[in-house]
């Protein structure tokens, strides 16, 4: 990073839309300038949980200081990180006042996090940004725009991309669904919203009381089957976002779970629209032991009835990653795939090829 007379120079990735990089040139400069707090509330609380992520975190930090939009607070939880994340924050708490950091007494995940600092967030609107991804220079401008001329919409994502751990796009994702009726169609079987690129109304997530504790992994799409029909989703068809995905990311070290607690979010979304009361099973448990209970048994019948699919799954994964010459990744999948199902014939041949690789 290079500093002068306050002002912060940076290297930030420029494949978006709307940038001046020119082909083959994968990177430009972008001047930032330390703001303090303007007076009173942000228009824009932007959640972000962080672990032992001294690699990633500066850059997803520059991208945040470089937006056009600039009246906005990050309020980043570090979860007892042991390496030099802790000193980079606070070092961009220092720079910049508009960097609030959190650290709880103990390690509690990234559920519990967005949590604890949505109870911290005093703007209207919230954004969400995991630490080892990009946002575009005009995501937050573009986000809160298009909820102003919308109001009817209470959740707005955008087009992103999927990079790798050396800032290399693996594929771009544009053809998502971009109006109410089509998300909401896409969520009976998939999540059509990257997570750390959508934009939500602080009074919507207060609504639906935040992401649910008992969902440690996939709490983004149980939130979004919570969201109630008068909130309208929508998708934003700009590419505003970069997705990180590393062998060492919670999506790849956690993917059975993943899936399993997907296929839990569905399950009790179905639940609540043949209740009377719309209240699911899990609603309905007040007792956090009792609600592990009903997960743990929950998953564990999944998968004794559905191991063959989501070993086709890992399969797909594992051939995706393989064609992205990722073949760490890919044999880490493949292995899972046969795992899950020893008769899965082609996976052993797609795990030659990663292994030979």
């Amino acid at each position: 990073m290079r500093r002068h007379l306050g002002n912060v120079f940076f290297k930030t990735k420029a494949r978006f839309k709307n940038t001046s990089a020119k082909p083959g040139y994968p990177f430009r400069s972008i001047l930032i300038r330390p703001l303090a707090m303007p007076p009173g509330s942000p228009k824009i609380s932007i959640l972000m949980s962080v672990y032992n992520d001294e690699r990633f975190l500066p850059l997803a930090l520059d991208s945040l200081r470089a937006q056009t939009e600039t009246d906005f607070e990050v309020i980043v939880m570090d979860d007892c990180s042991c390496d030099g994340t802790t000193e980079l924050l606070r070092q961009y708490q220092a720079q910049d006042e508009r960097f609030r950091v959190f650290r709880p007494d103990r390690q509690q995940g990234l559920t519990a996090n967005l949590n604890q600092a949505l109870s911290h967030a005093r703007g209207d609107l919230i954004a969400r940004m995991d630490s080892d991804d990009l946002s575009a220079p005009q995501r937050l401008e573009r986000q809160a725009a298009f909820l102003r001329e919308h109001p009817q919409v209470g959740v707005t994502g955008c087009f992103f991309e999927k990079i790798d751990a050396d800032g290399h796009t693996l594929e771009t994702q544009t053809n998502l669904p971009l109006d109410d009726a089509g998300i909401r169609r896409f969520l009976q079987g998939g999540n059509p919203l990257c997570h750390g690129a959508v934009m939500i109304r602080k009074s919507v997530l207060t609504a639906v009381n935040g992401y649910r504790p008992c969902f440690k992994v996939a709490q983004d799409y149980d939130l979004w089957l919570r969201i109630p029909p008068e909130w309208e989703f929508a998708n934003i068809p700009e590419v505003l976002y970069s997705h990180r995905r590393h062998g060492w990311s919670i999506s790849y070290q956690k993917r059975l779970l993943q899936h399993q607690m997907k296929s839990l979010a569905l399950t009790l979304y179905r639940e609540r629209q043949q209740a009377t009361d719309h209240l699911d099973t899990l609603a309905q448990l007040t007792d956090a032991t009792a609600q592990e209970t009903f997960i743990e048994r929950f998953m564990q019948q999944d998968l004794r009835e559905n191991h063959a699919h989501y070993s086709h799954l890992f399969l797909e994964t594992g051939r995706r990653s393989l064609r992205h010459h990722q073949h760490k990744e890919a044999r880490q999948q493949l292995q899972m795939s046969i795992r899950l199902n020893p008769w899965q014939l082609k996976a052993y041949r797609y795990w030659l090829e990663a292994h030979l690789g």
